[in-house]
């Protein structure tokens, strides 16, 4: 999918759903989208609209340590998507450890 049809609207329709990262070598994990949150309202910037910048945040299983780099993450519906992604820490919840990427429409 390409980033300029990549809105919260479209992640907030899949949280609690699953997603595949590619972490290389046939190596896929399972993520699970477990919120968005927004960081700052549509607008405008310099005279052009721009978009809800927002973060999304997946949960991989416990066992799942993986840097912070570009993953291709993978849903059937969303289609792929090339993301930084960074380790945030466990999930308080106890579901593993959470993996967040930022999409910054303000620049």
């Amino acid at each position: 999918m390409p980033l300029q049809d990549v809105t919260k609207t479209l992640f907030d329709e899949r949280v609690g759903e699953n997603f595949t990262l590619d972490a290389g070598e046939g190596h896929g994990v399972g993520l699970q989208l477990i919120s968005v949150q927004s960081l700052g309202e549509p607008g405008e910037m310099a005279g052009r609209k721009v978009r809800e910048s927002f973060s999304a945040v997946w949960c991989a299983p416990h066992n799942t340590r993986l840097p912070q780099k570009i993953y291709r993450v993978t849903h059937d519906h969303v289609g792929s998507l090339d993301l930084f992604l960074v380790p945030i820490g466990p999930d308080p919840d106890g579901r593993g450890m959470r993996m967040e990427a930022v999409f910054n429409f303000r620049s």
